[in-house]
């Protein structure tokens, strides 16, 4: 039985084991120092770098069970459930209402920059 991680009632027999994918994205910490379970919004459409904020207003948070990331660091940002298609190596992530977090990004950071997607056009880690 697959787990529908968007209600919080699952239906099934106490004890039963499933496991499920959860949309991950690797980003920089752009500004402080962010803790596990933070709320963060993607400071761009590349999803490369995030953001701390303190409202409704975010699109994932920093991975619950990681330790705190530094301002540089890279983290792993779960998306939050109904804002990806097609959860496989490969997904495609809705913003919330297209809000982009505003921060002064320094020139030529060494830690934020473009990449190529070519590069990571497939699984990496399997």
């Amino acid at each position: 039985m697959a787990i529908d991680l968007s209600v919080d009632y699952v239906a099934g027999i106490p004890g039963d084991r499933d496991a499920v994918h959860v949309s991950v994205v690797l980003s920089v910490c752009a500004e402080s120092r962010l803790m596990p379970g933070d709320k963060v919004r993607f400071t761009d459409t590349t999803l490369a770098s995030v953001v701390k904020v303190d409202d409704d207003d975010y699109d994932g948070i920093v991975n619950p069970f990681g330790t705190p990331v530094e301002k540089g660091w890279t983290a792993r940002i779960i998306i939050r459930p109904n804002r990806t298609s097609n959860v496989r190596h490969v997904f495609d992530v809705t913003l919330y209402s297209g809000n982009l977090a505003k921060y002064d990004k320094p020139q030529n950071d060494p830690y934020i920059s473009d990449y190529d997607d070519e590069e990571y056009d497939g699984c990496r880690h399997c």
